[in-house]
């Protein structure tokens, strides 16, 4: 007769290994009866909600064949990548371009980069919705350069005095009006 120990709590009877649904072959929906006729598989680290997403644009010829280029173009879309998240939180900064820019520098160095970013669910949409239509959506234009726009005219006022500083703000919000007009949209 087996025993099992828990916590240096002695129980009598045969020991009783837990099983996670998943680990014994179920999957959602199907009752506990017919895990013994399930086939054991493995776990995926895939999360189920989210859609896997394949690179449509990352065949092997799109690589460059430099691996010095590569590691360069992947620095460059990493450093993209993080301006583009703070530019989520920092209204002055247009979040659409570097995205844009970090997908096709990781399409010719990195084909899982490229994955990865696809199935983002911050910056995935984006990116897939201009792998599919080459264009963006015209109120996510709107919505760009009215943050812009607002920021900079708040920036400007805060730095009232120092003429240096808002030229700096103002030409930042011409560089980045005129990268978010050169972008094609669509209604």
């Amino acid at each position: 007769m087996g025993g099992a120990v828990i916590s240096g709590l002695a129980f009598r009877g045969p020991a009783i290994r837990a099983v996670h649904p998943r680990r014994a072959g179920l999957t959602r929906g199907q009752p506990l009866e017919s895990a013994a006729s399930a086939p054991r598989r493995r776990p995926t680290l895939t999360e189920p909600e989210l859609p896997i997403v394949q690179p449509t644009a990352t065949p092997a010829d799109r690589l460059h064949g430099s691996r010095w280029v590569r590691g360069l173009l992947w620095a460059t879309g990493v450093l993209a990548l993080i301006l583009g998240a703070i530019g989520v939180v920092l209204p002055g900064l247009p979040t659409t371009p570097f995205v844009l820019l970090a997908g096709a520098c990781f399409v010719r160095a990195s084909p899982r980069a490229h994955a990865w970013l696809l199935r983002n669910r911050t910056f995935g949409p984006l990116l897939r919705e201009w792998e599919k239509h080459r264009s963006i959506p015209r109120h996510v234009r709107r919505i760009g350069l009215t943050t812009m726009a607002l920021t900079a005219l708040v920036s400007v006022w805060y730095f009232a005095g120092r003429p240096w500083l808002q030229a700096i703000v103002l030409a930042g919000l011409a560089i980045g009006t005129f990268t978010v007009l050169r972008l094609p949209c669509r209604d």
